[in-house]
This record gives C-alpha cells, sequence and structure tokens, in this order.
C-alpha cells in the first residue's frame, strides 16, 4: 500500500502540481499545523506556534480505516479536517 501510495505522489500529485517535490510538510500535516497555528493566534489574541497544535499525518491511514460511503453520498477518499479551540490557561 504504501508503494503505491509513494507513486501517486512522486508520480502524479507531483506532475500536476499538486504536490510539492518534497511533499513532507503537506502529508505529515505540518504546513496545516503552522497554518492553524497562524489562525488560533489571530482568533485567540494569544501567541500559538506549530509546535503547540496537535497534528497527525496521513502516511499512516490505511484502506480499513477509511469510512465507508453509502451509493449517492459524498466521496472521494479521505478528508483532511482541522479546527481549533482555545484550551485557556490549563491548556
Amino acid at each position: 500500500m504504501a508503494s503505491a501510495f509513494n507513486a501517486v505522489l512522486s508520480e502524479e500529485a507531483q506532475a500536476l502540481g499538486y504536490a510539492e517535490a518534497d511533499p513532507t510538510a503537506d502529508v505529515e500535516g505540518f504546513d496545516a499545523a503552522a497554518k492553524a497555528a497562524i489562525l488560533a493566534s489571530l482568533a485567540f489574541h494569544t501567541p500559538v506556534t506549530a509546535a503547540d497544535v496537535h497534528r497527525e499525518g496521513i502516511t499512516e491511514v490505511t484502506i480499513a480505516g477509511l469510512p465507508v460511503k453509502g451509493e449517492g453520498e459524498m466521496g472521494g477518499g479521505p478528508w483532511v479536517i482541522g479546527g481549533v479551540r482555545f484550551a485557556g490557561e490549563d491548556g
């Protein structure tokens, strides 16, 4: 499975301009964590860094872990979802 993922990522996605030459920041969630930190800093008026943001990459996602879509439901593969919340003084 990993070799198929790498082949699609390196050949197709990069050729189409969807993936960087080194897509690690995207597939491991580092880019999203940095953006979430910026948005949280602005929204909550407090300094937030990417290190403060919990993130999980998609390299460990398996077919068995994906939700099954019924006929007529929106599909297209896994969706990357993020959110921010203010945890208060105690985190």
